[in-house]
């Protein structure tokens, strides 16, 4: 093989490591961290606050679903009385 394609393989994949490997390991080992912080007690005030934002939000979507489905059953309910 040819050297200059050789050194054109390797300078591929290192743009490639560099573009793509190292951002995807750093987003990897921060959720590591998190995920460890949760499971020893010791999170930081900032994840308790995103972990309490996301209990909040999960409360209101799991509401709003259950509206949701009253209000379907209530509708069709209304339809077979009026048919």
């Amino acid at each position: 093989m040819d050297p200059e394609k050789i050194a054109q393989l390797v300078a591929a994949f290192a743009f490639f490591g560099l573009v793509v490997i190292v951002p995807l390991s750093m987003l990897f080992l921060r959720h590591q961290r998190a995920m460890a912080e949760l499971i020893h007690g010791k999170a930081s005030n900032e994840t308790l606050q995103r972990l309490e934002m996301l209990e909040r939000e999960l409360r209101e979507l799991r509401a709003a679903n259950q509206e949701r489905v009253l209000r379907d059953d209530d509708q069709r309910e209304l339809g077979r009385r009026i048919t």
